[in-house]
């Protein structure tokens, strides 16, 4: 699929994925189910469906991929971006992503935080009108259980917002 999507004009790309009839809204159990089957749970806050229902949250699920985000809205007014997964990676590759992302910011998304691994640090940096406002140390003490320490490190975890 990749390989087809190579030949696939960028506004055609943008135009699947930044397009509300591509997704699923709140069906919180595939949400979970999607969201910690990426592979990477140990990077993604553990939430249950139950606790992403009462917390206001509002989860997107692409319809024909395991492709999602979740918008929480906080006490201060704004709307933390939570997890922004990819498990279908044979369908949309990560390059793809940033329209994921466009679409979270276009539903109300205003802030995210991550950890900073190479990757994510690439993938974030990235984006248009976003800055950091905080960042903390690597603490085991909020790591999951499986944390990768090997593959990661301790890496820092960096909060951004829309500027």
């Amino acid at each position: 699929m990749n390989r087809i999507l190579n030949f696939v004009p960028e506004k055609l790309k943008r135009a699947l994925i930044v397009n509300d009839n591509a997704w699923i809204v709140n069906d919180y159990e595939d949400f979970v189910r999607s969201a910690y089957s990426c592979g990477e749970t140990y990077l993604l806050t553990k939430y249950t469906a139950e606790e992403l229902s009462e917390s206001g949250t509002t989860t997107y699920k692409m319809k024909k991929a395991d492709i999602g985000f979740a918008l929480k809205p906080v006490h201060d007014g704004g709307i933390d971006i939570i997890l922004f997964h990819n498990s279908s990676k044979t369908f949309l590759g990560t390059h793809l992503m940033k329209y994921v992302m466009e679409y979270a910011i276009l539903k109300g998304g205003n802030r995210f935080d991550y950890y900073e691994t190479p990757k994510l640090k690439h993938m974030y940096e990235r984006l248009e009108g976003f800055v950091e406002y905080e960042r903390y140390k690597f603490d085991r003490m909020y790591a999951s259980d499986d944390f990768d320490y090997e593959k990661y490190g301790e890496p820092d975890v960096v909060f951004v917002k829309k500027s």
